[in-house]
């Protein structure tokens, strides 16, 4: 059960940095242990029955952690280190699917992303025999709904995030004097204008769906959730590199409701900061400088 516990477990999100780290270390017991547990989880999986997204999934994140170790830290790597994974889960989960189509496991994606969510790649959806009544109307009717038809983008999103966290662990441990100065510039990194449309298209489609009785397809649906859920990643990032900014240029009273406005609700809070600052470009407008020496000398 090793491998399906990978998903039930907290340790499958330090993967990434736990491989970028043993193989940046030049001790080969590091990589031999990382050898093997790679091969225990990818064999176990197989022999439990694990589906090829989960297997998959498997190996993605070991490859993540490749890339993670690949990463030169040059100007402007921060779209790298965003968008890189983000198109690479999205790649992953449609060359599955269209994979068990060849096969002959011909269903409609919907119903595909039905299976997905009911796997063990979501083992929080699967515990809801202990939820309430009120709970379990909401998670049928609205979340199941929403997860089913934006899969892709959920997927994508997690893996992302997951990514870009793991490089930030995985950047303490680098000693160059180079990524320092690379990370100091994550106060001032935007996303592309293009996320904006992105989004647009998303709540356009979304709009339509709802409204239009000749446009209410699963597929319109669909394709809206997935250019909503995929535009609201960067939007995140966005939000994280707008608090960095400000956390050092304010008073003590308005870092502690920043701090705690982060810590109770990080996710909408980041959100909203993202897509504030990609629409009205806050950053621009405020001229005071941070506390200390300047973060970009």
């Amino acid at each position: 059960m090793l491998a399906l516990g990978l998903f039930s477990s907290f340790f499958w999100f330090f993967i990434p940095a736990a491989v970028a780290i043993s193989l940046r270390s030049s001790k080969w017991p590091d990589r031999l242990i990382l050898g093997i547990l790679f091969a225990i989880h990818v064999s176990s999986a197989i022999r439990l029955g694990a589906g090829s997204l989960e297997i998959l999934s498997i190996l993605q994140l070991f490859g993540l952690g490749w890339l993670l170790r690949t990463i030169t830290y040059k100007k402007g790597n921060f779209q790298y280190i965003v968008y890189t994974p983000l198109a690479l889960s999205v790649l992953t989960v449609v060359g599955v699917y269209f994979g068990e189509w060849i096969s002959g496991n011909r269903v409609s994606f919907l119903d595909w992303c039905h299976q997905m969510v009911q796997s063990s790649l979501s083992p929080a959806i699967n515990e809801t025999k202990g939820w309430s009544q009120s709970w379990m109307g909401l998670y049928e009717h609205v979340l199941l709904p929403i997860l089913e038809r934006g899969f892709v983008g959920f997927y994508s999103f997690v893996v992302s995030l997951i990514f870009f966290i793991n490089a930030a662990i995985e950047n303490m441990f680098r000693t160059s004097r180079k990524t320092a100065v690379t990370w100091r510039g994550f106060p001032y990194w935007r996303s592309h204008d293009l996320v904006l449309l992105a989004l647009v298209i998303g709540l356009g489609l979304l709009a339509i769906n709802h409204t239009l009785a000749p446009f209410r397809a699963a597929w319109v649906a669909q394709i809206g959730w997935h250019f909503l859920i995929l535009s609201l990643f960067p939007i995140l990032i966005q939000g994280a590199s707008l608090a960095s900014f400000l956390i050092p240029r304010v008073g003590a009273i308005l870092f502690l409701f920043m701090f705690t406005l982060l810590l109770v609700q990080p996710l909408p809070v980041l959100l909203l900061a993202g897509f504030c600052d990609l629409w009205f470009d806050l950053r621009s407008k405020l001229k005071f400088e941070p506390r200390g020496e300047d973060e970009r000398s």
